[in-house]
């Protein structure tokens, strides 16, 4: 009979075999049993975070890369208040993730203990499933059905909470075989050649499961985009679904889209959806373009159909679309009068970074208003190198971008956050640099909470509160944290600034300091150039 071990090693066993090799984590008493078991577990490499929303973010940027399941651990009711947006994030994200909690003991239970919440309750509404066992026993088996659940139909984080009592308990050892991958479902592809040949402007729109198909995944894209005649259209924050060079490319949905893309949208009459969730920032607010408008959704694993009789309106259109967008996803520098003094001219930025950014780079953004100009106007030609939040969570870059390094390690990894979203979780480069990971994080200040204050003053003009925000120095900062850092005042001087940040092993920062009044790459639409 084989000797009993603590729960906690079935709980460990259970995440070999559905392939977690990272976890995440600000350690906590009530769970030090598991840590315990992950002492034992070299081919598991534990990263120690400076905060728990950090170890969330990083945690899902490494499993939206690798698709596999990463994990995120926290301490009771305050661990999982602060993981809480992660989780959220890579709810929204369709990213495989488990959050992992330590419980207070079965005694203490229902009786309002130190740091105690009902965590199946407070995590259920941001997860796909949040659960918390109640015999020790069940805890192997419980981590093997949340981490199936987390990679199964569309892709999501799990939570299980753990009592500390339990996680120590004396249970037989188990073992877990490894999944069985099923195959995905074919569409109808009589019904979706007969649908193309009706439509007079029918587009394909690709999202997360193209790009969580690898390759795989996107040479499907491109087949069917060149057996139907079809321009592409990624949604929100999913621009490396496509290859962007390819000429059925027309752009990206979403927030700060170009207006070509919303004019191409607009007339659409038929959307061919291959693996994308359709968000409300995607479709614009929950309404298609037109009441006639077809949706059929196809899953990326599908067989192509044949090559369909693409009429010459249709290969003009097409042209047409590509040209547009080839014209207004080009950056064109501000003249220098329009910049104030010691700021720098955010085209000017994006055109730097598009010449200079390595081939494979991953470029991970934060929320706000300055991700417009690299959503725009930067280009992706591989899956799995763009990497933002689709719920708009701030603080997401820096440590997305560890997860992202820990994830790809021999590709170029560069963050770009506001100066508001950047101070929120900026002591994450201290773990960085303890975990000796070269990334480079450019840091776009404008002194405000900029998106904000531009809702103010169009609601509210002249009457600001709570968004303006003082000069910090964050080149500084990266220097105290175990990093280098650099500031730019001048636009011509952002390239070797950045190129020297890229060149520095460790982490690095490239302090930009904004002009206010560039708050949204929208606002220039119609300037004439």
């Amino acid at each position: 009979m084989s000797a009993l071990v603590p729960a906690a090693r079935n709980v460990v066993s259970a995440m070999r075999a559905r392939g977690v090799d990272h976890v995440f984590t600000v350690p906590g008493e009530s769970f030090l049993a598991l840590l315990d078991g992950l002492h034992d577990a070299p081919d598991i490499r534990v990263i120690a975070c400076r905060h728990e929303g950090g170890a969330a973010f990083a945690a899902e940027a490494y499993a939206n890369l690798t698709r596999r399941p990463a994990v995120c651990a926290g301490t009771r009711a305050v661990g999982a208040g602060n993981l809480l947006i992660g989780i959220h994030t890579a709810h929204q994200n369709g990213t495989p993730l488990l959050a992992v909690l330590g419980q207070v003991g079965t005694d203490s239970r229902g009786r309002g203990a130190f740091q105690e919440a009902d965590l199946e309750a407070l995590l259920s509404t941001v997860s796909k499933s949040a659960v918390e066992p109640t015999e020790a026993a069940e805890l192997g088996c419980v981590t093997r059905e949340c981490l199936d659940t987390a990679l199964n139909t569309r892709q999501g984080p799990t939570c299980v909470a753990f009592r500390e009592d339990l996680l120590a308990e004396l249970v037989p050892p188990e073992a877990f075989d490894r999944p069985v991958s099923a195959l995905p479902p074919s569409p109808d592809l009589a019904e979706l050649d007969a649908a193309v040949a009706s439509a007079s402007h029918p587009i394909l729109v690709v999202g997360e499961e193209v790009v969580a198909s690898g390759t795989a995944g996107v040479r499907a894209a491109v087949t069917l985009s060149e057996a139907l005649g079809l321009p592409v259209i990624s949604t929100w924050r999913r621009p490396d679904a496509f290859p962007n060079d390819h000429p059925h490319w027309v752009g990206q949905a979403g927030l700060s889209r170009l207006p070509c893309v919303a004019a191409t949208i607009a007339e659409s009459d038929l959307w061919i959806v291959l693996g994308a969730h359709l968000d409300e920032n995607t479709l614009a607010g929950y309404t298609l373009p037109r009441p006639e408008t077809v949706v059929h959704h196809v899953d990326p694993g599908f067989a192509t159909p044949a090559q369909a009789h693409i009429t010459e309106q249709r290969r003009t259109w097409l042209a047409d679309l590509r040209a547009r967008w080839e014209t207004e996803s080009s950056p064109r520098p501000r003249p220098r009068g329009e910049i104030a003094e010691g700021c720098v001219d955010q085209f000017a930025v994006a055109a730097d970074l598009r010449r200079l950014l390595p081939e494979g780079s991953i470029v991970v953004t934060d929320a706000g208003n300055f991700s417009g100009w690299p959503t725009r106007y930067l280009r992706w030609n591989e899956p799995g190198t763009f990497l933002a939040p689709v719920s708009g969570a701030m603080g997401y870059a820096v440590p997305a971008a560890i997860g992202a390094k820990l994830a790809r390690p021999d590709h170029t990894v560069v963050a770009i956050a506001g100066d508001g979203g950047f101070l929120m979780t900026c002591n994450e480069l201290a773990t960085a640099a303890a975990e000796d990971l070269d990334i480079t994080v450019i840091v776009m200040d404008n002194q405000e909470y900029g998106t904000i204050r531009m809702h103010q003053e169009r609601e509210y003009p002249g009457r600001p509160v709570a968004t303006a925000l003082g000069r910090v120095d964050c080149a500084a900062l990266a220097v105290a944290l175990g990093g280098r850092g650099w500031t730019v005042t001048e636009s011509a001087d952002f390239a070797a600034a950045f190129e020297a940040a890229v060149a520095h092993e460790g982490p690095s920062v490239v302090h930009v300091l904004t002009d206010p009044r560039q708050r949204s790459v929208g606002q220039f639409d119609h300037v004439d150039r």
